[in-house]
């Protein structure tokens, strides 16, 4: 686990720290978790150092996938992550709306 500073909500770690050790990585596959989702500004969440580090992870992964549920739609917050088309996968818990799925495929972004 990379040192950082501990989120004892989401019991996550992020920061200069954690971005630091993370630049230094290569990544086949990243599993990332998002906060919100909405078709003007992308992926996000609310805490800005989170949002550093997801984009970092994406920098050095070769295959990014989102797990995001249904609920995380037309949601957005402060930070943005990264854009729809910087993905590969998305997981989902089968209710995303034919709309999404359909600029999903425009974007070269499977859905599972």
């Amino acid at each position: 686990m990379p040192g950082g500073r501990l989120n004892r909500y989401s019991q996550s770690v992020c920061g200069i720290t954690t971005i630091k050790e993370v630049e230094r990585m290569n990544f086949d596959m990243a599993f990332l978790e998002v906060t919100g989702y909405c078709k003007g500004a992308g992926f996000t969440c609310g805490i800005n150092d989170e949002a550093l580090l997801k984009q970092t992870v994406i920098q050095r992964s070769e295959q990014d996938i989102v797990l995001m549920d249904s609920s995380k739609l037309d949601k957005k917050y402060s930070f943005g992550i990264c854009s729809l088309s910087e993905i590969n996968i998305i997981v989902s818990d089968g209710k995303l709306p034919n709309e999404f799925i359909e600029e999903c495929v425009r974007n070269k972004v499977s859905v599972l």
